[in-house]
């Protein structure tokens, strides 16, 4: 029978030593598609975004454009952990999450993740990495020097580019797996 499942941080920590002698920057693989929801969205309003728009995440901005958390499907966890009604659709985006964060903290005794994971496009990825294994984030946010949103660096970019280098050793027969 089965003993138990790998998830995608348990994987990058077992790949992470393949990245460290790599020169590749966050710039070489993300993806610059960003969703952007107001913090006075209404929650509802935003997971509608996330269907139509075939999205797991959404990069949550003031009224500058700056990134202030992450909002993605796992957040509608709160009802069934904490057993909301559907009033709790109609709130702001960030007094749902501030909801959601309290549950955290009454449930576990306290919450241990930062609300959002962010990073640079000249970053070194296996920098991005190490930050990802530490805080169990499956994406980070690509930002600019004012903290607006460019992109977004998930795990599954990070998978596609090691597929891309064995990919690529296979239709070169004898030669080494390059990341770089």
């Amino acid at each position: 029978g089965m003993k138990g499942m790998i998830d995608q941080i348990m994987f990058i920590n077992f790949m992470a030593p393949v990245f460290q002698d790599t020169k590749i920057q966050v710039k070489d693989i993300f993806r610059s598609s960003v969703l952007p929801v107001k913090t006075d969205e209404h929650t509802v309003k935003a997971f509608e975004l996330m269907v139509s728009k075939g999205s797991s995440g959404l990069a949550v901005v003031d009224e500058t454009g700056m990134i202030t958390q992450n909002f993605s499907t796992s957040d509608i966890k709160i009802f069934f952990d904490a057993k909301q009604n559907l009033s709790v659709l109609h709130l702001p985006i960030e007094d749902y999450l501030a909801k959601k964060a309290d549950h955290a903290k009454e449930t576990k005794g306290h919450s241990t993740r930062a609300p959002i994971s962010v990073c640079h496009a000249e970053d070194d990825l296996n920098g991005v990495i190490t930050k990802m294994v530490k805080t169990g984030y499956h994406r980070v946010w690509v930002v600019d020097l004012d903290k607006k949103p460019l992109g977004i660096l998930s795990l599954t970019d990070v998978f596609r580019k090691v597929a891309h280098a064995i990919k690529d050793e296979d239709a070169h027969k004898g030669s080494t797996c390059s990341l770089q």
